[in-house]
């Protein structure tokens, strides 16, 4: 079973997936994407190893570090920090893209740790080719109080699928991808949004890192391998020869992720037991799936957020207190559906809340919109969860990206609105107006939650 865990590493938090048992291998994705895109990997990968797959710093639900703009090396004693939280000495890596360049780094720097290495799609570049990328490639994500950052991430995924690399768009640096499903292009804005413009930090490690002089001095067995298709299977000629370094190009990635599986059969890591210490962040294992809840365990108090929001727009004040946070169902970093019945939404949160050390009946638990209503439920106030006329915003992934203007402005209306649709000037809030960041985590949690749970839970907000 594939289960999210979150892990403390000194003062970070760390997301991670975990599946299988055995001996363990790491996986570590490319930017500015997170585990998910590991997940047929890890499918294939969990019959016979422990299968760790974290966020890498500063994507997806994990914190940054904390340099300004760290080096690869940082990296790599992040990884070797974890692996000590995890207790497990020794495991088999495996890195795509800019994940590869922090795998060889942690190979490089900590040996001991590494028993194989496959760097999937390593990148070698040239000092020019490093230095233009990092100025025009990485363009800064600033979020604009008018939303119109978000047609331009979506021209860029679309580009990203034409050229590359994507900032130039010329016939001689055409590729051909399939861009017929429009939630794929869908998936790498959202990977942005949810970096910000931190996800420039991870791509200038691995610009900056020197992967050629890295290689030669790997100790572990290292296959650097890629598939015919992916745009870096270019730079495996660029591959420097190595006693320890084997060098393939695969026909697809399902020959990748199989020659992947038996490197590590043949140098396979000592079994070990998983440690995951107690967290502030955590996930509450449940049988609809997982709850994410923030807060220290026995808290005298609970906040609950609206509809397609999540507990990460906790109110500062809240957040400071010591009260315990959670993504409802189908919200946020939570796995389970959104219940069919308030019985099984209580029966839900009633477990959830008792995981988490928190007593369901004795604590007070307070919210804002459908967190409100839940909390009067509750409470006892049956009718708290009845629906009321709802207009829900279009906010399926569309392919020319305007789902996503959607979402900014539903935001921007229903901070300013209530109910959002109804744009009288009788119906305006005593609000501020939220910021072009605060903006985005709105936009960023509606496009989360989804067409169908925003169509369950905004009526009853």
């Amino acid at each position: 079973m594939m289960k999210q865990a979150m892990v403390r590493v000194g003062t970070r938090h760390v997301r991670l997936l975990v599946a299988g048992s055995g001996a363990p291998a790491l996986l570590l994705h490319g930017s500015p994407s997170n585990a998910d895109s590991l997940l047929p990997l890890m499918e294939r990968l969990r019959r016979n190893f422990l299968v760790i797959a974290p966020d890498t710093p500063g994507n997806g639900a994990s914190d940054p570090l904390s340099p300004p703009r760290p080096e690869a090396a940082v990296y790599a004693d992040a990884l070797d920090g974890l692996l000590n939280v995890l207790n497990l000495p020794q495991a088999a890596v495996y890195g795509f893209h800019t994940g590869a360049v922090f795998a060889a780094e942690l190979a490089r720097r900590h040996p001991s740790r590494v028993t194989a290495l496959v760097c999937d799609g390593y990148p070698l570049w040239t000092a020019a080719e490093a230095e233009e990328l990092d100025e025009r490639y990485l363009a800064p994500l600033a979020p604009r109080a008018d939303g119109t950052h978000l047609s331009s991430l979506w021209s860029r995924a679309i580009d990203q699928n034409w050229y590359f690399p994507w900032h130039l768009r010329d016939e001689a640096r055409r590729i051909d991808r399939d861009l017929n499903d429009s939630s794929r292009l869908h998936d790498r804005v959202m990977d942005l949004l949810q970096a910000g413009d931190a996800y420039r930090t991870p791509y200038a490690a691995a610009l900056e890192a020197d992967g050629t002089e890295r290689l030669l001095e790997l100790k572990a067995p290292t296959l650097i391998t890629s598939a015919a298709a992916d745009v870096l299977s270019q730079h495996l000629p660029r591959v420097p020869d190595g006693k320890r370094l084997r060098v393939e190009r695969s026909e697809d990635a399902g020959r990748v992720f199989a020659r992947t599986e038996e490197w590590f059969k043949r140098h396979p890591p000592a079994q070990a037991e998983l440690a995951l210490p107690p967290s502030l962040r955590r996930f509450i294992d449940l049988p609809q799936g997982q709850l994410y809840v923030e807060g220290e365990a026995a808290a005298a108090a609970v906040w609950l957020h609206d509809a397609g929001e999540s507990s990460a727009q906790a109110p500062s004040e809240v957040a400071a207190g010591g009260t315990l946070r959670l993504d409802l169902p189908g919200h946020g970093l939570s796995t389970a559906l959104w219940p069919e019945t308030d019985a099984e939404l209580l029966e839900t949160l009633r477990r959830g809340m008792a995981a988490a050390g928190v007593d369901f009946h004795n604590c007070a638990i307070s919210g804002r919109g459908l967190g409100q209503r839940v909390a009067e439920l509750i409470s006892g106030d049956r009718s708290a969860l009845e629906a009321q006329p709802m207009r829900i915003p279009d906010i399926a992934p569309r392919w020319d990206g305007a789902h996503l203007s959607a979402a900014w402005h539903f935001s921007r209306f229903r901070s300013q609105y209530q109910p959002w649709f109804q744009r009288g000037a009788g119906t305006r809030l005593a609000a501020p107006l939220p910021s072009a960041e605060a903006l985005q985590q709105k936009t960023f949690d509606v496009l989360r939650t989804g067409q169908e749970t925003l169509a369950q839970t905004l009526p009853l907000s």
